[in-house]
């Protein structure tokens, strides 16, 4: 098996790559965006993934990426350089994703306990993980749950994967902290909560 961040550029790259159909390779964007590590219209090039999921920084030389270099029979040692950071940053981001469930449209019927992602906004990025509450209470302070819709649910937020994604309020330990939009941000909430899951 063979991961690669760029599949799309190897099939423009590669003709013959064209009309096949299936590969014995893992496109990490597509993987990705299965996980909701990124958001369908996001940016995933390997050094940004890298950053995003391990927090570290992926060097990547332009010149070196578009250079006619990697056509020569020996390859300079930079360039040799170059793609092994790219293996190994594939590996380790490749690792990581597979430690996050594929994502699946949650329903009103959905059991208790389902691992669930909060996206920033459908088709958007992951801003939490968590499970699905065992209380679903009617309302939950202010705000019904119960509706006709059947639209809405209880979720115990276990990880926060965007600390600065604002939310609106629903529920909160603590009043204070509000802004004038009355919203919180992931991280804040966080903070506030007197549990590890909020």
């Amino acid at each position: 098996m063979i991961i690669v961040s760029a599949l799309t550029r190897l099939k423009k790259q590669f003709t013959q790559l064209v009309e096949q159909t299936s590969f014995n390779i893992i496109d990490l964007k597509e993987y990705a965006i299965q996980r909701g590590v990124i958001g369908c219209k996001g940016s995933c090039t390997l050094d940004v993934l890298v950053e995003k999921l391990l927090g570290m920084f992926l060097p990547k030389d332009d010149s070196i990426h578009r250079s006619d270099g990697w056509e020569v029979p020996h390859l300079h040692q930079h360039y040799i350089q170059y793609a092994a950071l790219d293996v190994i940053a594939s590996h380790f981001v490749f690792k990581k994703v597979s430690k996050i469930a594929l994502l699946k449209s949650v329903q009103y019927t959905s059991p208790v306990g389902t691992h669930v992602g909060l996206l920033v906004q459908e088709g958007g990025e992951v801003a939490a993980y968590g499970t699905i509450a065992k209380f679903q209470p009617s309302s939950l302070g202010n705000v019904r749950v119960k509706v006709p819709t059947k639209s809405r649910l209880v979720i115990d937020v276990e990880t926060v994967a965007i600390p600065s994604a604002a939310v609106i309020l629903h529920f909160l330990p603590s009043q204070q902290g509000k802004t004038k939009a009355g919203a919180l941000t992931l991280g804040q909430l966080q903070e506030a909560s007197p549990s590890t899951s909020f």
